[in-house]
């Protein structure tokens, strides 16, 4: 799945204990990080597990980190 060239429109997302989560695939992220790079943008991406939102639920500095994340 390629992101087309003038949509950059974000993945749906989910609240989970104070945590934005992006409903998106492998296929998908990969694409939104490369077109990223292919255009010299710098962004912050964040691969979460259950355990991080746990933790992100318990200490808020990490948890604006998560929330910061462009995915």
């Amino acid at each position: 799945m390629s992101i087309p060239a003038n949509s950059l429109t974000a993945p749906a997302a989910r609240d989970i204990l104070g945590v934005r989560v992006d409903a998106t695939s492998y296929p998908d992220a990969t694409d939104r990080i490369v077109r990223w790079a292919g255009q010299d943008e710098s962004r912050y991406v964040c691969v979460c597990t259950v355990t991080n939102i746990l933790e992100a639920y318990d200490d808020r500095a990490y948890h604006k980190a998560m929330r910061r994340a462009d995915l």
